[in-house]
């Protein structure tokens, strides 16, 4: 049985590493998130933790959603774990990844070098890495 929650990610997935070999770490709640979810009924948003970077996150039964990264200390390469992490968990879940709301134009640059796309769901805008095959099929024969 697959996890449904990344906090299930290192039992399930003993042998994943990141390239620095950080821990996947969540919280389910605390008063900033408990306040976020109040207002924002579309996505139940849960924090993370990957080394010195900290973010929001969501996800439903085809994609895992990332509302907000921030890295404590910058340039130090743990953004990459923090993809690594999230890309790794939609190729086992055959899910995939939307960066929603992506206003760092370097950021943006980085991440469509990388193989995301424009996406939209008719309210949210954002950037979409399909790992999802059955998904990304259907939506190419449509």
């Amino acid at each position: 049985m697959k996890p449904r929650t990344l906090k299930e990610l290192e039992r399930y997935d003993p042998d994943f590493h990141t390239t620095h070999n950080l821990p996947f770490l969540v919280s389910s709640s605390n008063p900033i998130l408990d306040m976020i979810n109040q207002r924002d009924k579309k996505y139940r948003f849960l924090m993370f933790q990957v080394g010195t970077c900290r973010g929001l996150f969501s996800y439903d039964r085809e994609n895992y959603y990332i509302l907000a990264i921030a890295n404590d200390q910058p340039h130090n390469g743990h953004l990459q774990d923090v993809l690594e992490w999230f890309e790794h968990s939609c190729v086992r879940d055959e899910m995939d990844l939307v960066m929603l709301d992506v206003i760092n134009n370097r950021f943006s640059d980085y991440l469509i070098r990388n193989g995301y796309k424009p996406w939209t769901d008719g309210t949210d805008n954002g950037l979409v890495k399909h790992h999802n095959v059955m998904l990304m099929y259907t939506n190419c024969i449509q």
